[in-house]
């Protein structure tokens, strides 16, 4: 799994519709200096082997797909415009 990451906002996928939604723990989500795990596990059928991974965070994350590393971040991202990292 290989990485897409552009630094130039001029190099930026324009923009699309998402199905997606931000994850948090339990709570209302305003404790300072806190850091959770979240993990999901899915399953992904051979004739899309090739997805494609889109992922962002707040802060941090670190991608990890069938207990390898592949990835982390956050993205290059402007405050009022948070962006995403994209692995093929």
């Amino acid at each position: 799994m290989t990485k897409n990451n552009s630094h130039a906002l001029s190099d930026f996928q324009p923009s699309r519709p998402w199905q997606a939604h931000w994850i948090w723990a339990d709570g209302d989500g305003h404790e300072k200096n806190s850091y959770c795990y979240f993990r999901r596990e899915f399953r992904v059928a051979k004739a899309h082997a090739d997805a494609t991974i889109f992922i962002t965070a707040d802060t941090r994350y670190q991608l990890f797909i069938n207990g390898q590393r592949v990835g982390r971040g956050a993205p290059q991202s402007k405050p009022y415009y948070h962006y995403y990292d994209e692995y093929s």
